[in-house]
């Protein structure tokens, strides 16, 4: 779902960051960037995605007047893929400074479906163009009276939630001797400002049949709704262990950190879609309908991040660690689609909760668990002379 143009902002957006970091490099008593003393890491694991749920499928009264919509919510498991690289670039009044690069893309998919049965009373079950035509009548329903009607939707949604980012890190304490001291005064900690360039990209496919005795049907509609977040960010992190010098952490020679990540976006969503149905009786086709729409919102998000690691020196210049990270959006698209069908002259011949098709919002939430491999690069006088016990 990537494209050129994402590609090329990504870029900008690591030229910001190295402009942001620009006169820590060039100050004369904080040296140069140190690309030989990098650290990387790289990791994998699960992830998890709440979003709005959908509400295509419609359910009416004898009149064809929308009465309830069907729901599917989104909160499935996936994967996910991370990575980062840091660079030292000296240090002022004491303090050490670095420029750090980091992202990840992680992907859900949610499989599910709807039925609504009915052969009672007037219930009827269908689905509605995202499109309303005044010239037809195109709420394409199903099931009246003693007649049964079965109607499925097979919802599949697949999401891809991505982030590059690039931020100025402030440090304060630290393990002296390069990681020797286990147990430092000062714990290490920093303060870090930073661009980010996010999405959360949506495809969605239902395919919707109806069988009755005297009636068959079917649906199928596709969305792609993506939606961009460009913004800036405030962050804090620091060290700490569990049980104190004495304590298991100590004994495990495991160190413990968090992470606190605050930041305002600029939201851009766009919404492409198509929809058609038909309805037969017999060989003898009954109604035909479709459609196509596009949409886009603008809006301002804030979105909110805590992250726990705990990590275990496994060499010289390896560490291995457990990262969760957990991520709250203010902003995310919540589909309203249209379920109302209007005459020409703006008379509702049945009506429903929308009015045309929008793009409305709800909040999301997500998280991301990962194994990580962190390497230091640069010469061996700076490394640990074993992994800390």
């Amino acid at each position: 779902m990537l494209g050129n143009s994402r590609v090329a902002i990504g870029g900008l957006l690591l030229a910001s960051t190295a402009l942001i970091a620009a006169p820590a490099v060039q100050a004369q008593d904080s040296g140069s960037m140190q690309a030989g003393r990098a650290t990387i890491s790289v990791g994998g694991g699960s992830a998890f995605l709440i979003l709005p749920e959908t509400k295509f499928g419609v359910v009416t009264d004898g009149a064809r007047n929308t009465i309830q919509k069907e729901e599917n919510g989104f909160d499935d498991y996936g994967w996910n893929v991370n990575g980062a690289v840091e660079v030292p670039v000296g240090s002022r009044d004491g303090r050490r400074r670095s420029i750090a690069v980091h992202g990840f893309y992680s992907q859900v998919d949610d499989d599910s479906n709807n039925r609504c049965a009915t052969n009672v009373g007037t219930v009827q079950c269908g689905w509605m163009n995202i499109v309303d035509d005044p010239a037809l009548l195109q709420k394409n329903v199903f099931g009246a009276g003693s007649t049964p009607v079965s109607l499925l939707n097979d919802h599949d949604r697949e999401v891809d939630h991505w982030s590059v980012a690039g931020e100025l890190k402030f440090h304060r304490g630290g393990y002296g001797g390069g990681l020797k001291d286990p147990m430092p005064a000062s714990k290490p900690s920093y303060f870090a400002i930073g661009v980010d360039f996010r999405g959360i990209d949506q495809d969605l496919d239902i395919r919707g049949t109806a069988t009755s005795p005297a009636v068959t049907g079917s649906m199928r509609y596709s969305e792609d709704l993506d939606t961009d977040y460009y913004g800036a960010f405030l962050a804090y992190g620091r060290d700490y262990r569990l049980g104190g010098p004495n304590g298991l952490w100590a004994r495990l020679g495991l160190q413990s950190s968090f992470r606190l990540q605050a930041g305002l976006y600029y939201v851009d969503t766009d919404y492409d879609a198509t929809y058609s149905s038909s309805a037969f009786r017999g060989n003898f086709l009954l109604l035909e309908d479709s459609g196509t729409l596009s949409l886009s919102e603008d809006d301002i998000a804030f979105i909110g991040s805590l992250t726990l690691e705990t990590r275990k020196q496994i060499s010289r210049r390896a560490t291995l660690s457990l990262q969760s990270e957990y991520t709250y959006y203010s902003w995310a698209p919540e589909m309203a689609y249209n379920d109302t069908d209007v005459f020409a002259g703006g008379a509702a011949v049945s009506t429903g909760f929308n009015v045309g098709t929008r793009i409305e919002d709800d909040d999301a939430f997500a998280t991301r668990t990962s194994l990580r491999l962190t390497l230091k690069l640069g010469p061996d006088d700076i490394m640990p002379a074993e992994p800390l016990k």
